[in-house]
């Protein structure tokens, strides 16, 4: 029975019950409103104009919003409406950092850093070596401009090294380790 019904439904929605496109047009759309949902057969007898809202949306050029638009975008409501924030954000970020650095110590934060450091050269390497190659010459620069300043002691600034560069300092660093434990064993202990 239930076979029957169907065929019989294909023949009416093939057919039409004789009535013209436009007809069915309004029905099809009478009966989406009550139901919900649109039927397999609405797309073919959408009529040729697209609808209203589809025509003004695409005469207006909007871009397409990405997370560091709608990042700016923020930035920028929230100088244009609270000047102070950004400032007062910055700083709580400088004194989470100085108390980060305080609570841990140089040498681990250190350590982590590096770790962390390491472990995005060895995704990106070239990224890498070009911020690398960036913070040195920028680093340099500064260097430069203090050296000419009147202080009484030298600034030095830390140098980034390559990983090459770095397995060369260890290696010189422990021969020079074994060169004084030798030293100490070869003289007499003396008391």
């Amino acid at each position: 029975m239930s076979q029957l019904n169907d065929s019989r439904v294909e023949n009416e929605t093939q057919h039409g019950f004789g009535l013209n496109e436009e007809t069915m047009r309004v029905i099809r759309e009478v009966m989406r409103d009550d139901y919900g949902q649109a039927t397999a057969q609405d797309d073919q007898y959408e009529s040729p104009q697209p609808k209203m809202r589809h025509r003004l949306f695409s005469k207006l050029k909007i871009p397409q919003i990405t997370p560091r638009r709608a990042a700016i975008v923020l930035i920028m409501v929230t100088v244009l409406l609270k000047p102070w924030f950004l400032p007062t954000v910055f700083l709580w970020m400088a004194l989470f950092v100085a108390f980060f650095l305080l609570v841990f110590g140089r040498d681990r934060c250190g350590r982590v850093l590096s770790k962390a450091w390491g472990l995005y050269a060895s995704r990106r390497p070239e990224k890498a070596e070009k911020i690398r190659s960036r913070v040195d010459a920028r680093l340099s620069r500064l260097q430069a401009r203090l050296e000419r300043l009147p202080l009484p002691s030298r600034i030095d600034l830390p140098r980034w090294q390559s990983k090459d560069m770095d397995l060369a300092a260890d290696y010189a660093y422990a021969n020079r380790m074994d060169r004084i434990a030798q030293e100490q064993q070869s003289k007499p202990y003396s008391g």
